[in-house]
Formats: C-alpha cells, structure tokens, sequence
C-alpha cells in the first residue's frame, strides 16, 4: 500500500503522525480547526485541509471519491468500509419532527446509495446519530436505567421486533408513547438498509457512540441483528468500545442472547473515541467514569473480549471485526485464529479493519498473508467532518506517543525510492 503513495503523500503522513504526538495539539484539535477557519476564511482553510488532514484521513465529498479509493485498495487485496459521515447532535435544532425525519431518511438514502455503489464483500459504516435524534436516544437510555433494562433484557421483545419493525414492545412505556412514530421510523430504516445489503452481498456496521445514549443504540441495533445475522453468514455487525469498565459483561450477555435465539452475534471490536468527552462529563455529572483506568487496563479488557470473540468464532456462534491499529493485539489475535485453526480468509470467523489514512503497514501485512482486511474509509463535506478528524487524533494520541513504527515504515519506503533512484545506471553520453 505504501508503494503506492507518492512521496509528498507519505512526508504528509508522517508530519502528522508527529504532530498527533503532542497534547497541546491534539487537545485542542477541533478548537485549532475552528479558529483557523474563521482566521483565515473559508475558501483558504479549506484548500489548507484538502492538502493536509482532511486530504490524509478523507477520501473526499462524495461516493464516487470512496470508489477510487475502494478501487485503489483492492488492488492490494483489502476491502473498503464505505462511511458516508453523517451524525446529528444534542444541540442541533430543526422546525418540527418532520423536518428530523426528512433529515434521516435523506442520510438513509445516502447510506443505501453508497451500498449501491460498493463492490461485493463491502462494508457500509452506520452512525446511528445520522438516522436517530439524539434526545430520542438519551430518553431512551434514561428510561432503561430507571427500569434496570438492559439492552439484552426481555429476549421475547427483541424477537417481536425482529419481526415486526413496528412493534414497540421492546421500548419502555413513557418513552414508546412519546417517540412511537420516531422509533419506528429507526427500526423501518435499520431494516431497510440490512435487507438492501443482504441483496447486494454487503454487510451493515452500526458505529458505537457516546455511553450516555449508546445502551437505546444496542436496544434498537439488537432486533435487526437476530432477524439478519444467519449462523452461516452474520449480516449486521454492533460496535462495541474496549475502552469501557462494562464491556466484557455487556460482550456475554449478546452472546448468550443470540445463543437462545440460534442466531449469530456479530462485533467490531475498537478500542473507544470519546475517552475526553465521557472523563469530562462524568467529572461535571458528578458520577464514577466509564472508562478504564489506563491504557494498559483498555488493553488487556480489550485483548480478552478479541479472545472470547474468536473462541466463539471456532464454534461458529460469533464473527469478530478486529478494529485496531495496535500490533499486540492483532499478533494476539493472529495466534489465537492459529491455535483454533481459523483460517486466515474466512471472514465469517474473523477479520481486521484500520482507518483510512492510518497503520497502512499493519494493514498491508495483513492481507499480503491473505486475513481479511477492510480500511474504514469516510466521505463528506470538511465542515462536517471536523469532529471526525478531531476523535481520530485523541484516540490515537497515546499510540502515537508510545509506537514509532509507523513513521519508521514510511521513512523506510521513503528510503527505498531514493535508493532506487541513486543506483539508477547513469544515461551514456551521447
């Protein structure tokens, strides 16, 4: 992959690589985005972005820009995760329901248009801010915590949701009368783009997001995973973040439920890209942080879900989605696969995924040895994808900070062309 890069393209990667070393930076990312913006207008910010950060991590404003670099990818046997970034937020105001509805379904078409556009096997990337309020959600979570419900609780709801998409009979009373047409437009949508998937031979990724409205995002996901995912070829994958206290408990409690209902639970696997927001906003509420102490702690939550994971996948009741940049845990996951005799291309076991413009050594590595392996690749407008680029260098901060190995591989290939280039027989005088 780094072969076909051009020069500028890997001294680009490698100065921002540094520069998503140093704290002052990365803290303030979107803040320094922001002020630069408003500093210098929007015509020359925006060229600026296209050159650097956004140039680096984007693949452009629309589809046909995730296609070239879908193209480009597959040459070297790795698959494309299609994101078209959209999400919505606690702060956003619209006129009236309908204007949100029409906001949602407008993205949802945006996410089935890129299913149409993408090659067999292809991952389509899901935000469920893109097609769910925000408050919807937080009501929603709310209500379940009052009601000690548990994403996996009342296993006979979940099954008449899969079912029926306009059933309401998994969603707490207050919140089903007060969200009902809301809601069902979630589940309508959440079908549709399963089933126009399942036609066209692609899978479903539904991203995970903040603890404060991701257990309504599980509540609602679950139904349409037990209707989709067949024990011979999962469809719909959940996300769930390493980097939470919960995560192991929450990770067995999905497998015994697909279990009983002979279905298969299929993961991401990542390690979390909030950890700043969630610290800061247990730290105003007043309540305990849902993450981990530690990186170190993150790590080892985050290796024993990838090891029960691939346990499950040996007995074909699970597929995993190795989402990570970090070559511990896939050489941990690459024994394990060994150990339980997965082979390396079955992709209904498990598979390795990276985001675009990162670890494309590790990613390269991993299919040149034939594993299954995607690149996380998002498409969108610059202003809209800000936050996006400010969450991919907080949670990559303190990789960055530890692991040279990436710079090292790029200033390798780099040496290589000018090596090449200097031993290059001089042309004989005419």
């Amino acid at each position: 992959m780094l072969q076909r890069q051009s020069t500028g393209e890997l001294l680009r990667a490698i100065t921002l690589l540094r520069l998503c070393r140093y704290n002052a930076i990365v803290d303030r990312s979107e803040q320094l985005m922001d002020g630069t913006r408003r500093t210098v207008g929007k015509a020359a910010f925006e060229a600026t972005m296209r050159h650097t950060v956004y140039g680096h991590f984007v693949a452009g404003e629309d589809l046909a820009s995730i296609q070239r670099v879908a193209a480009r990818l597959a040459k070297d046997n790795v698959d494309c995760m299609f994101y078209v970034h959209v999400e919505s937020d606690e702060g956003e105001a619209y006129s009236d329901a309908q204007s949100l509805a029409t906001l949602h379904e407008q993205n949802k078409d945006l996410m089935l248009e890129a299913t149409d556009s993408a090659p067999a096997n292809s991952n389509i990337q899901v935000k469920m801010t893109g097609i769910a309020s925000v408050p919807l959600l937080v009501d929603l979570t709310n209500a379940m915590r009052e009601s000690s419900l548990l994403p996996t609780s009342d296993r006979a709801s979940l099954a008449e949701v899969a079912r029926n998409p306009d059933s309401l009979s998994s969603i707490p009373r207050d919140v089903a009368e007060k969200h009902s047409g809301a809601i069902r437009g979630i589940q309508r949508r959440l079908h549709q783009l399963a089933e126009h998937a399942a036609a066209r031979n692609a899978f479903v990724v539904i991203d995970a997001e903040q603890t404060y409205f991701q257990p309504a995002i599980q509540r609602l996901v679950l139904p349409v995973m037990l209707r989709w995912n067949a024990k011979s070829r999962p469809l719909v994958y959940t996300t769930v973040q390493g980097y939470l206290k919960e995560s192991e408990a929450r990770i067995q409690e999905c497998l015994d439920l697909f279990e009983q209902e002979n279905s298969r639970f299929a993961l991401k696997l990542v390690r979390g890209a909030y950890m700043k927001q969630e610290r800061s906003r247990a730290e105003a509420m007043g309540y305990e942080s849902p993450i981990c102490e530690s990186a170190e702690h993150t790590s080892r939550v985050y290796n024993g879900i990838a090891r029960t994971m691939i346990e499950r996948a040996s007995q074909d009741a699970a597929t995993l989605m190795l989402a990570t940049h970090n070559l511990e845990s896939v050489q941990l996951a690459m024994a394990q696969m060994e150990a339980r005799n997965i082979t390396n291309d079955d992709r209904t076991k498990v598979s390795f995924a990276q985001i675009y413009g990162l670890a494309d050594y590790l990613t390269s590595d991993l299919a040149s040895n034939g594993y299954v392996t995607c690149k996380s690749t998002p498409s969108g407008p610059i202003d809209g994808v800000l936050g996006y680029l400010a969450r991919r260098a907080q949670e990559n901060n303190s990789v960055f900070a530890r692991n040279h190995t990436e710079s090292k591989h790029l200033w390798k290939e780099i040496i290589r062309r000018f090596s090449a280039r200097s031993k290059k027989p001089a042309t004989p005088a005419v």
